[in-house]
């Protein structure tokens, strides 16, 4: 009995080892005998009888449990007379094994985004909000003992390479560049975890070893044996060879489509497998990509919807001190959209609502007033300064980084008065002026002129006049029309912010209507709107209907609608007709100015140059209101479209009302 090392079958005394004290069982099913083998490994047992007999190896005796044998065990001879030899050959197996993994990543780095969150709805808006530029973000991690500083660029955008582990990021709030800036989005600071460790198996994968032949043994080339394996789920190979040098080949046809790189081991491998042992590789794969911790942080500044409520008692429109009341425990409702607050006024008869900027419906509960015999009236208060719209529930612009107002007096006195309305006073067709207390005027202005046309405290209009040429039954005229209109406005509770709005008559189609009519800003914020759109900017309010639109400020009101030019020859295709209204004392408060806003500050009519048209021929128009308006027309041209000084401008000057109250 031999231990076959080199696996030819046979003894080898340079290579094999006899096995000797093995223990083998003899027998033909009724007589067993026992022999052991001796020191040679050699075992002999005289047989009663020829016959068939059975020699079982007890491999418990051979000394190594890893052996196996080259031939049957037990063994089945049938013996005559003489001695039959058997050689029982053993040897110890040999493997290649192998193991195919996935490496999560290489590089590690924390980076983030810090915008400004202007309408406060905790997302970026592209084109309203503001990424945050040179804001400093400290990253600290205890554990490595390491701190950065890094600064966010055009883009808000900070980025640092950083070791594996846990990290803290905290903004240093004082570089955010404003400090009335609040977060709405993220925390500060933030605890994150970037390349956590990890590794994933890779399963199903073609591995082909091929045997390398020994041509140093003297036994001339061999074919070598090829086996083909696939990884299993835990991305290991494992296949029973022949000792010696075999090639390991890996089919990475499929892990290189997904991206996955070589890092760990050689593709193909020489491995050796020696004498009952293991040969064995290990092949580890990457994704050349970045683990990034990405952090995203907004801020804003704070944005208020507040309002008092308040008892008017002499129900003139104002809160008087030591006269009127406040209205305490009032409910206090604000909607948008899906969200709705709700509060109660204090002692003061106030509220604050801390919400995102944008248009906000503020209900009150009438049933909480108090009183059911309450009548709601126009009121200002100074607190908030701002009149309110004097309607339940009513909608309040809040202004992003501001406050959006408004005053709601109740009273149980009888409605107030307001006194007559003014005449209402028109500029249109090509043009002619009609004034608020009678009496025209035509006005040809020059060709791309800007003039005024009203001019009052905090409020102007100005019109844009171009050359056109028409027919007009049998006449051709060489006229002009309104084509722009540009309204300025001191708006909001102190009447501290600018809004704009021009409506232009190249942007209405065929069907005298467009989506882009009307455009301007408020406080500094642009919009654009057309065909049924509106606009509220404090306690200015825009709305057009199809081809017509109305601006409203305070106790002012300017209709503007386009409309053809009909027989056009040459020249704009549209014209716009303006009309001009006053509530209340709003001419006499104002004493407005302009071509036509001068015609309110006195109840006289103005009659002035106006252009005879013949009954055929050409005719070109020339008048420009003499002896209606002060001055001559050349005086009222502006520079510019929202240019509000010109040699008769109201448009800086106190309220003439206010002014007098003041002498008196």
């Amino acid at each position: 009995m031999i231990h076959d090392r080199n696996g030819d079958g046979a003894y080898d005394p340079s290579t094999d080892e006899q096995l000797a004290g093995v223990a083998l069982d003899v027998s033909n099913g009724a007589v067993d005998r026992s022999v052991t083998t001796d020191s040679n490994g050699y075992y002999s047992q005289d047989l009663e009888q020829a016959g068939q007999w059975t020699v079982t190896i007890d491999t418990s005796t051979l000394g190594n449990n890893s052996f196996r044998p080259r031939g049957a065990n037990p063994t089945t001879v049938s013996p005559k007379c003489g001695v039959t030899t058997l050689v029982d050959a053993f040897y110890l197996p040999s493997y290649l094994t192998g193991r195919l993994y996935e490496v999560s990543s290489k590089s590690c780095a924390l980076g983030g985004t810090i915008f400004e969150d202007k309408n406060d709805n905790q997302r970026f808006d592209a084109g309203f909000d503001a990424y945050l530029e040179g804001v400093t973000v400290l990253l600290s991690s205890g554990d490595a003992g390491l701190e950065y500083s890094t600064v966010t660029d055009a883009a808000g955008r900070y980025r640092q390479e950083v070791p594996a582990g846990k990290w803290v990021i905290t903004i240093v709030t004082s570089t955010l560049g404003n400090d009335q800036l609040e977060q709405t989005l993220g925390s500060n600071p933030t605890a994150v975890e970037v390349c956590a460790a990890s590794e994933s198996n890779l399963a199903g994968v073609s591995v082909i070893v091929r045997s390398v032949p020994d041509l140093t043994s003297g036994s001339g080339s061999s074919a070598p044996t090829t086996v083909v394996l696939t990884t299993d789920s835990n991305g290991s190979y494992a296949q029973e060879v022949t000792p010696g040098n075999w090639t390991v080949a890996i089919q990475t046809s499929i892990l290189s489509q997904s991206g996955l790189v070589q890092t760990l081991g050689n593709n193909p491998t020489r491995v050796f497998v020696p004498y009952g042992g293991v040969g064995s590789d290990q092949d580890g794969f990457l994704r050349p990509q970045i683990d990034e911790a990405v952090n995203i942080d907004a801020f804003a500044i704070p944005s208020y919807l507040e309002g008092v409520v308040f008892h008017d008692v002499a129900g003139n429109g104002a809160y008087d001190p030591g006269f009127d009341r406040y209205l305490v425990g009032v409910s206090v409702t604000a909607s948008r959209g899906t969200t709705t607050l709700e509060i109660a006024t204090d002692v003061s008869g106030y509220y604050q609502f801390r919400v995102a900027p944008g248009d906000w419906i503020v209900s009150i509960d009438t049933g909480t007033l108090g009183n059911s015999q309450f009548r709601q009236v126009m009121a200002t208060h100074p607190r908030v300064g701002s009149l309110g719209s004097g309607t339940n529930p009513t909608t309040v612009q809040v202004p992003y980084g501001s406050s959006g107002s408004d005053v709601k007096g109740y009273t149980l006195a009888p409605p107030r008065e307001d006194p007559p309305a003014p005449p209402l006073a028109t500029a249109g067709r090509d043009p002619h002026l009609i004034f608020a207390h009678g009496g025209r005027a035509d006005f040809r202005g020059r060709d791309g002129a800007y003039y005024s046309v009203f001019s009052a405290p905090g409020l102007a209009l100005n019109i844009r006049t171009e050359q056109a040429t028409f027919r007009i039954g049998s006449v051709t005229v060489d006229g002009s029309f309104i084509t722009e209109t540009h309204l300025v406005a001191r708006v909001g509770p102190r009447r501290n912010r600018l809004a704009t709005a021009s409506f232009w008559a190249r942007e209405l189609n065929k069907e005298n209507w467009g989506w882009r009519v009307i455009n301007g800003t408020c406080a500094g914020r642009a919009f654009r709107f057309g065909a049924r759109g509106s606009k509220r900017c404090f306690d200015f309010a825009l709305a057009m209907g199809h081809s017509s639109a109305t601006f409203t400020l305070r106790n002012w009101s300017f209709s503007v609608h386009g409309n053809h030019v009909y027989d056009r020859i040459s020249g704009p295709q549209h014209r716009l007709d303006i009309g001009f209204s006053a509530k209340g004392d709003a001419a006499a408060r104002s004493l407005p100015h302009g071509l036509v806003g001068q015609s309110y500050s006195s109840m006289m009519p103005r009659h002035g140059a106006v252009d005879e048209y013949p009954s055929m021929g050409h005719f070109k128009t020339s008048s420009m209101a003499e002896g209606a308006i002060e001055g001559v027309g050349a005086q009222y041209e502006l520079g510019a479209p929202y240019e509000t000084r010109f040699a008769f401008s109201r448009f800086d000057e106190a309220d003439a009302v206010r002014v007098s109250a003041a002498r008196e």
